[in-house]
């Protein structure tokens, strides 16, 4: 239906919209990573994405947005990308190109705002929605989204998600190929590696300002995957994000409490609970913060965060990034984050836990530089080095020390 009613809107829009404005940019992204993993075979990746995208405004407030990526590969036999599977370590960077975004954007009434189809979703800090846009192919949503906000104090966010574009990519269908290497013992990809998870799902998000410092979030993400039955999750949450700068110090924190239970379709059931708690310190450009993130387990089975931004959590090194894997764990961490001119740098230190013993799972240190030479370059290295402690008290994926090395380029039009 969303696809229909998009295609009818955008042949209206597009006739309105030619004596109107048009605006466009483009965009690249270079980067090299290389993984050595002491389960697996050592991976490296040069990737290279391209991304050209394009607005017509018209005077109605409406505004057609579309988004075309590509992902060139140096060597795509040199790593796991998931999409072309082998016996390297994964960076889920897989080659090839698709409509990124493609939707139809409606401002009406002042304070609200329409987007109908192919687009980006992301709420508070992406734990639980986000665009995961760290990898070279993003996540997108094809969505009917409904906003508003008033410019002080109350934001509204509903979206209708009915498929999800994975960062897996298009390409990454049911089917395995032939250079696949669990091919041909096995024909069928597994549903957690799909690039396209077909959903029937409800996203709600409302939050309030008390002042420019405070803001609250409350959600609730029915999480319905017609694809993935063992994803389908319903998430009831707050989220708190605060400020004080009573003198030279600037005191910031965040905290959020969330409880998830199985749901429609789903095999398993279970009932977890999330909590995260940080507070922090900064003095002019330095900032120091500790955390401490809990995802709760119940029947074999952990709280899940198929639609976040899971990059960002636990870690960079991506040891516990796949959620389909998890089991309940904590992670303890504390980072350091500084910036001279166009410098900027961070540093983090993480210790996890087994919530089924209490015992250490591993630590990792992570590290991101990053040089901002002009308004349209950038370049970074980031760096991740996870140490496995108590190997055989977690899923196979912990149980190995695992380093990473990244670096990038990226250019904006």
């Amino acid at each position: 239906m969303i696809k229909l009613i998009l295609t009818i809107t955008l042949i209206g829009c597009s006739c309105s919209a030619m004596s109107n404005t048009f605006e466009y940019d483009a965009s690249f992204r270079l980067r090299h990573q290389q993984v050595n993993d002491q389960s697996l075979k050592n991976a490296k990746a040069t990737t290279l994405l391209t991304r050209v995208e394009g607005s017509f405004i018209t005077d109605y407030e409406l505004t057609l947005f579309g988004q075309y990526d590509y992902v060139w590969a140096l060597d795509k036999d040199s790593y796991n990308s998931i999409t072309y599977f082998n016996d390297h370590a994964p960076i889920p960077d897989p080659p090839g190109g698709e409509l990124n975004q493609l939707n139809l954007q409606w401002q009406f009434l002042v304070d609200w705002r329409a987007v109908v189809g192919h687009q980006v979703i992301s709420f508070d800090n992406e734990r639980h929605v986000g665009n995961a846009a760290y990898w070279q192919n993003d996540q997108t949503f094809d969505a009917a989204t409904l906003q508003y906000r008033n410019g002080f104090n109350w934001q509204f966010n509903y979206s209708y998600v009915n498929k999800v574009h994975r960062i897996f990519g298009d390409h990454s269908i049911a089917r395995l190929p032939s250079s696949d290497s669990r091919y041909p013992e096995t024909l069928i990809r597994p549903t957690s590696e799909l690039g396209n998870h077909q959903h029937n799902s409800h996203l709600i998000n409302l939050s309030y300002k008390f002042n420019p410092n405070v803001t609250i979030s409350s959600f609730a993400y029915l999480v319905d995957n017609k694809t993935a039955a063992e994803f389908s999750s319903n998430t009831l949450g707050l989220h708190l994000e605060g400020a004080a700068k009573p003198d030279q110090l600037k005191y910031n924190y965040s905290a959020e409490i969330a409880w998830q239970k199985d749901a429609t379709n789903n095999p398993n059931n279970y009932q977890a609970w999330y909590l995260l708690a940080e507070l922090g310190v900064q003095y002019r450009s330095h900032r120091l913060d500790v955390g401490y993130e809990y995802l709760g387990d119940d029947n074999n089975t952990a709280f899940q965060t198929s639609l976040g931004t899971n990059h960002k959590f636990l870690g960079w090194a991506d040891v516990f990034s796949r959620y389909d894997e998890l089991a309940g764990l904590s992670d303890t961490y504390l980072s350091y984050a500084g910036r001279k001119a166009k410098i900027r740098w961070k540093l983090v230190a993480h210790s996890f836990e087994s919530l089924a013993n209490n015992k250490k799972l591993g630590n990792e240190l992570d590290l991101e530089l990053a040089w901002r030479y002009s308004r349209k370059w950038e370049f970074k290295l980031l760096a991740a080095y996870y140490q496995a402690k108590d190997t055989g008290l977690y899923s196979n994926i912990a149980n190995f020390d695992l380093s990473t090395v990244e670096v990038s380029a990226s250019y904006n039009f």
